[in-house]
């Protein structure tokens, strides 16, 4: 396990021989880093801002989560977005871990490609990771250690816990698939030839006689987002636009490349909540776990508004009345290799990872 303790303030805060430590702080703490270093003094301190923090049924948004890492047991490094994958090779090399947990700026253009990057040097390992950053998407410095703290920047924790990893949206495709005919990044220019906003706009009003524009876009588009199909047989990765720019364009989480084939997908929140209380009755199924990790994401969040604290029951639900302790973060991006060939970033996904007795 690791040990995991939550704070309203920093003053609570105080460090052990032996241990070093992640801290994953809501923004309004981030101006208070400087005190967090002070109170941890002696220990290596890095971590990262999220949007909310969740423990158990709650959701939190303020406060400090505190995670402990054995010297002997565990270890953090903070690398820069892009990294290709001999730098990431070099920065694990003799390192000993089982999993690897990652906090990676979700709004950075490199995510997908930082991901990707990932493979080859953790083949064999579970990878359970979130995009991090702030409540409002605002692109900032969202990843911090005895260097600073920083945008495009992503942290790797890596672990000896055994995960039982899993992922599942609810989502369900209504138009497409649509071709990707320019994109660069995180910035989706056309599809099927056209500014993608006004595609987009248009088929919203077709088919769902819903209006769209610059100044409502979250409001209406955390209903539809978009959906890249697979070929492992798995479900649908969604793609979360956030913005519609003045040139037509549309900004996502994550990334989509030319020649994807993308739907236009909707939530039903009953099958929001169902997938999510699925997901943990699965990864829980037969007992014998001591923690677990939730990175649900904060679109669910915007989506779901007072019925994610139904997300979060049924998810509780399903570990048992004698289940483990469910600590967690909202996400801006969900990112894992369970279920997928390879490290794959996920979004308005709930990722579940359940620590095996050992």
């Amino acid at each position: 396990m690791i040990e995991i303790t939550l704070h309203e303030t920093a003053e609570t805060l105080a460090g052990k021989p032996g241990q070093d430590y992640v801290l994953l702080i809501t923004e309004d703490f981030v101006a208070e880093l400087p005190r967090l270093r002070e109170r941890l003094h002696g220990h290596a301190v890095c971590g990262a801002v999220v949007p909310y923090l969740i423990a158990d049924r709650r959701t939190l948004a303020s406060g400090i989560a505190c995670l402990a890492l054995p010297r002997d047991g565990a270890f953090a490094v903070v690398l820069p977005m892009p990294a290709d994958p001999a730098a990431i090779q070099r920065a694990l090399a003799g390192r000993d871990f089982t999993s690897l947990l990652l906090f990676a700026d979700g709004l950075s253009r490199h995510l997908d490609d930082f991901a990707g990057a990932l493979d080859g040097p953790v083949r064999g390992r579970t990878v359970l990771g979130t995009g991090v950053g702030t409540k409002d998407f605002t692109p900032g410095p969202v990843v911090f250690d005895a260097a600073g703290i920083r945008a495009d920047a992503a942290l790797l924790v890596g672990t000896g816990l055994r995960l039982r990893a899993g992922a599942r949206h609810g989502w369900e495709s209504i138009h497409g698939p649509l071709v990707v005919t320019s994109a660069e990044g995180n910035v989706l220019h056309e599809l099927n030839g056209e500014p993608a906003f006004g595609v987009y706009r248009r088929i919203l009003a077709e088919q769902e006689g819903v209006g769209i524009r610059a100044d409502n876009f979250l409001a209406v588009a955390k209903s539809y987002p978009f959906g890249i199909a697979t070929f492992k047989g798995s479900e649908i990765v969604v793609r979360d636009p956030i913005r519609a720019n003045p040139d037509g364009s549309l900004t996502i989480v994550s990334s989509v490349r030319r020649l994807d084939a993308l739907y236009i997908m909707k939530g039903v929140r009953q099958q929001l909540l169902d997938s999510s209380r699925a997901l943990s009755r699965d990864t829980f199924a037969g007992g014998g776990f001591s923690q677990a990790f939730l990175f649900d994401c904060i679109s669910r969040v915007l989506f779901l508004e007072d019925d994610f604290a139904r997300e979060l029951d049924g998810v509780c639900d399903g570990a048992g009345a004698s289940g483990p302790r469910i600590f967690g973060v909202t996400s801006i991006g969900e990112i894992t290799n369970a279920g997928h060939s390879g490290v794959k970033v996920l979004n308005k996904t709930t990722l579940l990872g359940a620590v095996e007795h050992v």
